[in-house]
């Protein structure tokens, strides 16, 4: 980039589009190689990777710089290649001193260990700024603030993490969560679809609280004593007192206008798995994936959007596991009160996506609400009965029981 700017201030010529190449210069390619050899030569003393990185460019510099119409693109094209070099460059020095330091089969492996190396500065200066951080909020500091954070949600892993690289002195925090791993709903069509596997779609809870040198409680909150500040957990400890308390707890399945998780065991004594929780959902999802065939009919209740894309991503996944003929076989309803697909977005999103769903096989039911199940069947608020074997429930959610 210096070696550019120089080029530029000697020749004066303006950098734009517009510009076209004087007479008299050389080839672009020519003039291309010569910046990129320069800046090479000089990231050579500090990298050793001069050999690699010549060799490279040489065979890609021609493709690269060919059909150049003027100056301006001619400097814009070299600017972007000397800035893949400076990126490159780097990348073959941190693998360089990875393996020094590791052995090149233990670097093959484990890409994660060139993380660890000396040569990731802005990584070393964030580790280091933490440290520091969490050495000054330790040692001689009392406990001002008690920070409470109730349930795994997204919001308190951001909290986690924030925290973890930025300790605030005087805070002790707490998380308490009914579960370890904490799934991510923006994966959950992948991991229906069988893109991601169940670990990739979730967060270690355990390792984001020492992260950010938190209290973990694994238990789940019945009651919050709001007067006294104290929150009250399933697992028989005294009460955790708090001084600021945050809930991001996620919401309660709904069925038939009952809300709470008693209701997921009943549903599933008639066949009927909420998905949220997504947590529970995950693990039910293997189970009903073991025992479908080209009998099974999947009903799945909710006409919103995250019900079209349980039911698109559904069937993804049966055709993987069963093959596309077998996979399209199987029945997949999707059952919505409303007229129409997606009734919060516009009329154009609602076509695009009944379209879309038509496409998959999917046998559409709108405008009928699930008032009830009874014999492998759903019935509807105008009467008309659905028959399945499974039934998943993307309806809306509620707030949890003990909030009230």
């Amino acid at each position: 980039l210096k070696f550019e700017s120089v080029w530029l201030a000697a020749m004066k010529i303006p950098v734009n589009r517009g510009v076209t190449m004087p007479a008299g210069l050389p080839p672009p390619w020519i003039m291309g190689g010569a910046g990129i050899g320069a800046v090479m030569i000089w990231k050579r003393r500090q990298l050793g990777v001069f050999a690699s990185l010549s060799k490279d460019f040489v065979v890609h510099m021609p493709s690269c710089l060919s059909g150049v119409r003027g100056v301006g693109e001619l400097f814009s094209r070299l600017k972007t290649m000397l800035f893949i070099a400076w990126l490159e460059s780097n990348h073959r020095g941190n693998v360089i001193d990875a393996e020094a330091i590791y052995g090149a089969q233990a670097v093959a492996d484990d890409e994660g260990l060139l993380f660890q190396t000396g040569t990731l500065a802005h990584v070393r200066t964030a580790i280091d700024f933490s440290k520091a951080h969490a050495r000054r909020a330790a040692v001689g500091t009392p406990v001002l603030h008690d920070i409470v954070l109730i349930g795994g949600g997204h919001s308190h892993v951001h909290v986690l993490r924030m925290l973890g690289m930025e300790p605030e002195a005087g805070v002790r925090l707490t998380l308490i969560s009914r579960d370890v791993m904490t799934p991510y709903s923006g994966m959950l069509p992948g991991h229906i679809a069988g893109w991601y596997t169940r670990d990739e779609v979730h967060v270690d809870l355990v390792k984001m609280a020492r992260h950010a040198n938190a209290r973990f409680v694994h238990a789940s909150v019945t009651s919050i004593d709001r007067e006294n500040r104290l929150i009250h957990c399933n697992d028989g400890r005294p009460p955790i007192r708090y001084d600021f308390a945050s809930i991001n707890i996620g919401c309660s399945p709904t069925f038939l206008g009952r809300s709470g998780y008693e209701s997921v065991a009943e549903a599933r004594e008639v066949g009927v798995t909420a998905v949220k929780p997504i947590d529970n959902f995950s693990a039910r999802l293997d189970d009903i994936l073991a025992r479908v065939d080209d009998n099974t009919e999947i009903a799945i209740v909710g006409g919103g959007a995250s019900g079209a894309e349980v039911a698109m991503a559904l069937r993804a996944r049966l055709i993987t596991i069963l093959g596309a003929s077998s996979g399209s076989k199987v029945a997949i309803k999707l059952i919505g009160r409303g007229e129409k697909l997606c009734p919060n977005h516009g009329p154009a999103v609602q076509q695009v996506m009944m379209q879309v769903v038509r496409e998959r096989g999917i046998e559409l039911h709108t405008g009928q609400e699930v008032v009830g199940v009874e014999n492998g069947t759903l019935v509807t608020k105008k009467g008309d009965r659905i028959s399945f074997t499974e039934a998943l429930w993307c309806t809306q959610g509620a707030a949890q029981k003990w909030l009230s």
